[in-house]
C-alpha cells in the first residue's frame, strides 16, 4: 500500500537532519555556508549577463554536502526510507545546513 502512496505523492518531505523522531525539521542554518557566487560579464560589448559560481566538487565526491547530509544522514539508513526516495516523484530534504 506504501508504494501507491509514494508514487502518487506530489512531493516527500524528509527530516534529514533529524536524529530521530523526536526532533522538528528546523535547523538553525549558517547561511554563509549555502552562498553561491555571482559575477557579471559582459563579452564583445553585449549586455552583461550574471552567471552564478558553485566549485562542483562539492556535489561530486564523498565529501560532498548532499553525501554528508542527504545520502549519509540518519533516515536514510532506515528501510523503509527507501521506497521514499524510489518511488517520490520529488523530495525536499531538510539537512543541517540547507534545504535540498
Amino acid at each position: 500500500m506504501m508504494s501507491k502512496v509514494y508514487s502518487n505523492s506530489i512531493c516527500n518531505i524528509s527530516a534529514a537532519a533529524a536524529p530521530s523522531s523526536e526532533y522538528s525539521i528546523f535547523n538553525s542554518r549558517d547561511v554563509v555556508s549555502a552562498v553561491i557566487e555571482t559575477i557579471n560579464l559582459s563579452i564583445a560589448n553585449n549586455d552583461a549577463m550574471t552567471y552564478f559560481i558553485q566549485d562542483s566538487s562539492l556535489w561530486f565526491t564523498d565529501c560532498s554536502l548532499w553525501s554528508q547530509e542527504i545520502s549519509c544522514s540518519v533516515v536514510n539508513s532506515r528501510a523503509w526510507v527507501l521506497q521514499e526516495r524510489l518511488l517520490s516523484i520529488r523530495n525536499l530534504y531538510f539537512g543541517k545546513s540547507q534545504l535540498y
